[in-house]
């Protein structure tokens, strides 16, 4: 069968569109629909990224004022460990866990200075310790940890029983990780 060259070239011309009409559909569309969907986020995004920067720029001040304010109160305590670097401030913090341990007759049998993290624009700094004891000593390091100043924070805690022939409470094998918050870098130190 022989078409006339007219509608031969009519039913070209629909095949030609009907596959530009495919691609836009299978393709085009989708991608369109994909840079929409992606550009209605990233301008909710801005916003919100606006809106912070305007809340934390005006009260970057307030709060310098509110710490220094805090800080010169008589007898006030900071919730920062001091040190002019991480490293300063997790010997401190080592320096005192292993003291507290050894004043509630703990055996230490290590500690390890974890590495510092970065926890909502605060340096954590963070020790792990193993220590062999009974519960009344823990009892006692967990009561002292959490009233502790500069503060700590018990962040995991780790307790079996060691299986020992004998009388009495079972020593414990106990495993305590705690943190305490660095001194913030972007605020200003107090004069001393």
């Amino acid at each position: 069968m022989t078409l006339a060259p007219n509608t031969s070239k009519l039913i070209a011309v629909a095949l030609l569109l009907a596959a530009a009409a495919l691609g836009y559909l299978l393709i085009f569309a989708p991608l369109m629909d994909l840079y929409a969907a992606r550009e209605g986020r990233i301008a909710l995004l801005a916003t919100r990224a606006s809106r912070i920067g305007v809340v934390s720029s005006e009260d970057t001040p307030g709060l310098k004022k509110r710490l220094a304010d805090l800080r010169s109160r008589p007898g006030a305590a900071t919730p920062f460990w001091p040190g002019a670097t991480d490293a300063v401030a997790a010997a401190g913090l080592q320096e005192r866990v292993k003291t507290l341990l050894e004043r509630e007759g703990a055996v230490i049998e290590s500690t390890e200075v974890l590495p510092p993290a970065t926890d909502g624009g605060l340096r954590k700094i963070a020790l792990k310790v193993r220590f062999a004891g009974e519960i009344d000593q823990l009892e006692r390091v967990i009561h002292a940890v959490e009233t502790m100043s500069p503060s700590l924070v018990v962040d995991r805690l780790a307790v079996r029983s060691l299986d020992t022939p004998g009388e009495g409470a079972p020593p414990l094998a106990i495993e305590l990780q705690v943190f305490g918050l660095a001194e913030p870098s972007g605020l200003d130190r107090p004069a001393s």
